[in-house]
């Protein structure tokens, strides 16, 4: 990974100026660790193939999909909590942050959740 460059425009994500990963909507943030690439995309409300509240993928450096985030689920909400921001806490985990302010820790090896608060 030390060598690579990763970028993103628009749905893509390059690496090394390769394209290796497209998407169905806008990607809004990325982060970047030893085992793959965090991605936060746009909400889904501009694409109807997926629930709004899964809208960060990891992938591995030829963009190949790992996992996606799973629908944590809260009695109140219908799929209307998307996730809008990313924080790296180290190369194992990092902060997934949704629009009414929970901040979920995501494992990078499994997608999953593995602590939560509430920041707002």
């Amino acid at each position: 990974m030390k060598d690579m460059n990763v970028t993103f425009k628009d749905k893509t994500v390059f690496v090394n100026s390769k394209p290796v990963k497209e998407f169905d909507v806008p990607i809004m943030e990325i982060l970047i660790f030893e085992k793959g690439i965090a991605i936060l995309l746009e909400d889904y409300l501009y694409s109807r193939k997926y629930r709004n509240d899964e809208n960060v993928f990891f992938i591995d450096f030829e963009g190949n999909i790992l996992w996606q985030i799973r629908y944590i689920g809260h009695p109140y909400e219908k799929g209307e909590n998307p996730y809008v921001g990313l924080t790296k806490e180290d190369e194992t985990s990092f902060w997934a942050t949704t629009f009414d302010g929970w901040a979920y820790l995501v494992d990078v090896s499994t997608g999953n959740i593995i602590d939560s608060e509430f920041v707002k």
